[in-house]
């Protein structure tokens, strides 16, 4: 049987709406895990410019950033999972009703996921405490940094559009 076209259009719309929940969800934690990636990587980079350059110091700075980088993997998702899936669901479902998803609109997403999943993770934790704070002052810039690069990659994939109609593009709508 032949389907109609608002029936393609609509399982189009989804399937992309899908896709995009689906690549914040994923890649999300793992771009938002960067943050601590390159400040290890430059804590090594400064090691090695502080120490004799032998080769012990080398495979010693070489095992920091590889350790640091399989551990922040892992809490990434530990940590970021939530906030990543919210984040996912809630442009997922702006896609599905309008493929325009600005940068601005990424980054506040991310930030307010970010919120509510700290927020859900110290209920699950009972713990409220300064330590949330301190998560927080780590996890925003983490969102934002996570926001721009599944923004820009779903752009450049073609899952999003960055304007309307096109004419009235801002610096924050590239």
């Amino acid at each position: 049987a032949a389907h109609s076209p608002s029936d393609q259009s609509q399982r189009s719309r989804l399937s992309r709406a899908m896709a995009v929940g689906a690549f914040v969800t994923v890649l999300g934690p793992l771009f938002g895990s960067l943050v601590f990636v390159i400040g290890g990587l430059l804590r090594s980079i400064g090691l090695l410019f502080t120490a004799n350059f032998s080769l012990w110091d080398v495979s010693v700075a070489a095992n920091a950033v590889f350790t640091l980088a399989y551990l922040v993997a892992i809490f990434s998702y530990v940590i970021g999972g939530l906030p990543a899936l919210l984040a996912g669901i809630a442009l997922g479902y702006r896609n599905y009703h309008n493929s325009h998803i600005t940068y601005l609109r990424a980054i506040v997403t991310s930030i307010a996921a970010t919120l509510l999943g700290t927020v859900v993770l110290e209920i699950v934790l009972r713990s409220r405490d300064e330590t949330s704070l301190g998560l927080l002052f780590v996890m925003i810039p983490s969102a934002v940094l996570s926001a721009v690069l599944c923004r820009f990659l779903l752009g450049r994939l073609g899952l999003v559009t960055s304007t309307n109609g096109g004419s009235q593009a801002t610096a924050l709508d590239a």
